[in-house]
């Protein structure tokens, strides 16, 4: 899930009761789905489940687990999604938001799905607001409001400002005085909102000066504190955040709404500084003061982070990662905090205590991974076993036909040595099978129907019965904008169905993916990659990513254009080009210096273009480091190794395009394969 804004939900009660209910997501045991069968699950069982009344002793466990990756069965499905819809309507938020995430990926081509987990993180505080806009249209306003609007018109009601006979005036002493407070307040939070603003415009300068207006301030609120050290932080002043972070933290009160957000800030700042026993002590103060707040699961992340970085600290990570995993503790980090102890086991190869850290992970509920990284916790599962001489080929199959279009789908699909170009067939006979198994189960709901049933069975009945109707019978519609730009095309279709819940890239469908991967500015990209000896495909990965088709997009760093350059980097490259003070506004000359950069990198390090994307991103002096430390490693363990996690997931996205953009043109996918110092290009 990306950055937090600040936002300030009471999210209620904690996870552990939940761990008892629903610990699983896509998948758990063994067991597969045979013809016929439903994956061990009798409809009457669960018909029993729905029936069953909570607090009695027989409803501890209301789910039982999924099966392995691409074998949970159709009821399996039907079942999750009715007690996601129940939970919902009867404000069980967590549970619902839990048993949704289970509901099989594919399903959620059906816009329900998404909508519902829409409504469910807003009203968990969960998702990302803009600017923090949610806390000033929510009720602190609203209230404010109803305050001075009760004031004026005591005002206008009373002969003389001062209503002293009044008891709810008296508590304010005077009219003068309880609109001074309400102004004052009014001048703080119109303050703080700009102050915000300014942040999320990327303009910490201009932030810094709205903020010094309170500086003589004595008693600064907690906001204050936590702003300025994140303008300072934002500009890389890390003394001066360092010194505002040390002030603020003995200012702020616990439980201050901006109070855990300074923490978490400043786990950060002291890790950059060095000071990892501040860093520790200040994400351990996080982790016990907030329970139940939303940067709960940041402050797990970074004291797991903190731990492996301490040469001896495996241990206790591993310890805090396996308690994380028996609560089910819910959140976009939570998940990398995991996975980063599993890495480490990985890299250790200790295969036994890796495989049980990543069973035991990938069976909870948890939130949705990355665009371009689903299917991470399967993958390396299926990696880890294979490592300790296990068949997984049929789990890496699953993995591909759940996750099409993602990184770990895509390098799967080649360690299972399925045909990219030929994989029509295999899809399609996957999905026809699929569709049958939901025409039998809708076949057992009818047999059912006229039974005499419950409320909630004839509810589930009910539901499920429209829901596998639908999804036999659901078609995609292709997705035209002729008269738009490819960036806002790009938007619409993927507002309108996510690309993760569309089949493979294969022959009936790729018209209707045009509008999710554009080959735009064609003539320029032929020109470029002609001239610099860069595959088109490539080119069209690093602007589909770097900024979604966009020739206006500035980054938070200053990087520009389509294919997001550097000034200094466009310098450069300009130079060997002839070019002098080169717009990089201007999609040709983007293109042609975005290029020419790509082929410098790749000449700089001799590697196959897979492994050229950390380079374009951190520099080809960084990547060829990391190449001197790791060329022996596979590409996958190299990229999960990268040190800057923006590099990691840039690398995995370019990838994954890359990959597509071939596929789409009919091309074989460079090989995901082998060790990064044996990589070579096809020829």
């Amino acid at each position: 899930m990306g950055g937090k804004d600040l936002i300030f939900p009471k999210v209620g009660y904690f996870f552990v009761c939940l761990s008892l209910m629903l610990t699983t997501n896509l998948v758990h045991a063994d067991t597969s789905t045979s013809d016929g069968a439903l994956a061990g699950n009798s409809l009457r069982a669960v018909l029993q489940r729905v029936n069953c009344i909570e607090g009695e002793l027989s409803c501890t466990n209301v789910l039982p687990p999924l099966p392995r990756l691409g074998n949970a069965s159709a009821l399996d499905g039907l079942e999750r999604a009715y007690w996601a819809q129940r939970y919902f309507e009867e404000g069980k938020l967590h549970r619902a938001y839990l048993a949704l995430l289970q509901v099989p990926k594919s399903w959620w081509k059906l816009s329900k799905f998404r909508e519902m987990e829409k409504a469910l993180l807003g009203q968990l505080g969960l998702v990302s607001g803009t600017s923090g806009l949610r806390l000033f249209d929510g009720p602190l306003l609203k209230h404010v409001d109803r305050w001075i609007g009760s004031a004026l018109e005591q005002i206008t009601r009373s002969d003389s400002w001062q209503v002293a006979e009044s008891a709810w005036f008296h508590r304010h002493q005077s009219i003068e005085n309880l609109i001074s407070r309400v102004r004052a307040d009014l001048n703080a939070k119109s303050l703080e909102k700009s102050v915000r603003m300014a942040l999320a415009d990327r303009q910490p300068k201009v932030a810094l000066e709205r903020l010094s207006t309170i500086e003589s301030q004595v008693n600064k609120p907690c906001w204050w504190w936590y702003l300025k050290t994140k303008a300072l932080r934002n500009l890389r002043r890390w003394s001066d955040a360092q010194e505002v972070l040390v002030k603020g933290v003995s200012q702020c009160r616990p439980h201050e709404p901006s109070h855990p957000w300074l923490l978490l800030l400043g786990t950060r700042i002291q890790t950059v500084r060095g000071n990892r026993s501040a860093a520790f002590t200040l994400a351990r103060t996080l982790k016990e003061l907030y329970p139940h707040h939303r940067l709960y699961d940041d402050a797990v992340y970074r004291l797991i982070r903190l731990h492996l970085s301490d040469a001896n600290g495996l241990e206790n990570a591993l310890k805090l990662a396996q308690e994380q995993v028996a609560v089910s503790t819910v959140g976009d980090r939570v998940d990398d905090a995991i996975f980063q102890v599993a890495l480490a086991l990985i890299n250790r190869k200790q295969w036994t205590d890796a495989a049980a850290l990543l069973e035991a992970a990938c069976r909870k509920a948890h939130w949705q991974e990355s665009d371009g990284e689903e299917g991470r916790c399967w993958y390396w599962l299926a990696r880890v076993r294979s490592m300790s001489g296990d068949d997984v080929r049929s789990a890496y199959v699953n993995l591909f036909h759940a996750y099409p279009y993602s990184w770990y789908g895509l390098i799967a699909a080649q360690r299972a040595k399925l045909d990219l170009l030929s994989v029509r067939d295999i899809h399609a006979a996957y999905q026809a099978s699929k569709r049958d198994e939901l025409s039998w189960v809708l076949s057992e709901l009818d047999a059912w129907q006229a039974q005499g049933n419950t409320v909630h069975a004839q509810a589930f009945i009910d539901q499920s019965k429209a829901l596998a109707r639908h999804l036999i019978s659901f078609e995609y519609v292709p997705i035209e904008c002729p008269n738009l730009g490819a960036n806002a095309c790009l938007h619409l279709a993927e507002s309108i169905q996510p690309i993760s819940t569309l089949s493979p890239p294969m022959k009936g469908n790729r018209k209707r993916l045009a509008p999710y991967f554009p080959k735009a500015y064609r003539r320029m990209v032929r020109l470029q990659s002609k001239r610099q000896n860069v595959p088109k495909t490539m080119i069209w990965a690093i602007m589909r990513e770097e900024s979604r088709y966009d020739r206006a997009a500035v980054s938070f760093v200053g990087a520009k254009g389509l294919m997001q350059l550097m000034p200094q980097t466009a310098s450069d490259m300009a130079r060997s080009e002839g070019l002098r003070q080169p717009q990089l506004f201007y999609p040709p000359t983007n293109i042609r210096l975005g290029t020419r950069y790509l082929r410098f990198v790749q000449t700089y390090v001799k590697t196959s273009w897979v492994v050229v994307p950390p380079g374009y991103n951190a520099g080809q002096g960084a990547l060829r480091r990391w190449l001197n430390r790791a060329a022996d490693e596979e590409l996958d363990l190299f990229v999960e190794n990268l040190p800057y996690d923006e590099a990691r997931s840039y690398t995995k996205r370019v990838n994954r395009s890359f990959a597509i953009y071939q596929l789409l043109l009919n091309q074989t996918p460079y090989s995901l394969i082998g060790q990064v110092g044996e990589l070579t290009n096809p020829r």
